[in-house]
């Protein structure tokens, strides 16, 4: 592997990183949320008590998913430039890393009949 696909590499295994952290802090925001709620639902706790910090994990969480939307962008960006200036972008591993491009359906290998 020389220098340039070394460094792209690195980029793509800093970005998995970097996605991976915002997706799991989103999940915990959003885990936050459900505790409060069914918290408060099950010892029956007023709505009011805790509105406001719940509306607060709520928006952040909401920010969260922006800066998500962002991280999107720039790995697009990267993944473009890596192409176009002939750097092997990607990781010689399996798992996490090979998922689709976009969110679509994704063939099973099976058909199945209708009616």
């Amino acid at each position: 592997m020389n220098e340039r696909d070394q460094y792209g590499a690195d980029l793509a295994s800093g970005l998995y990183r970097y996605e991976e952290l915002i997706d799991q802090t989103i999940a915990a925001g959003a885990d936050l949320a459900v505790l409060m709620t069914t918290g408060r639902i099950k010892h029956n706790i007023s709505a009011v008590v805790g509105q406001s910090a719940l509306a607060k994990v709520l928006t952040s969480t909401h920010t969260l998913a922006t800066v998500r939307q962002e991280v999107i962008g720039a790995h697009k960006g990267l993944a473009a430039d890596a192409h176009r200036m002939s750097i092997r972008w990607s990781l010689d591993m399996s798992g996490p890393m090979d998922k689709p491009e976009e969110d679509r359906p994704r063939p099973t290998g099976e058909l199945r009949s209708v009616a």
